[in-house]
């Protein structure tokens, strides 16, 4: 499998009632060669960027695609409970 990214990211226009709202929408889509996926976010250029971004590098951590530049957790961890927590009065 190839390793996702970003093949676009455009601003989309003639949404009236949200640019009344003085809102900027974008179009994105991630591809991995076979699965594209389309979102939509608002926010500056450079808030989306950054979540779609980060998005890419979930989804490469997920599918554990080599260049994802970080290591996948694999395993559970279990939670930590103290004796005299709330949770065992």
């Amino acid at each position: 499998m190839q390793a996702y990214h970003l093949v676009t990211l455009e601003r989309v226009w003639g949404l009236d009632s949200l640019e009344q709202q003085n809102l900027d929408w974008y179009c994105y889509i991630i591809s991995n060669g076979h699965s594209p996926i389309t979102g939509y976010r608002s926010g500056s250029r450079a808030e989306v960027d950054a979540y779609v971004q980060s998005n890419i590098k979930r989804l490469n951590l997920k599918y554990d695609i080599k260049n994802s530049n970080a290591v996948p957790h694999k395993g559970f961890i279990k939670p930590c409970f103290h004796n005299d927590s709330a949770l065992y009065s």
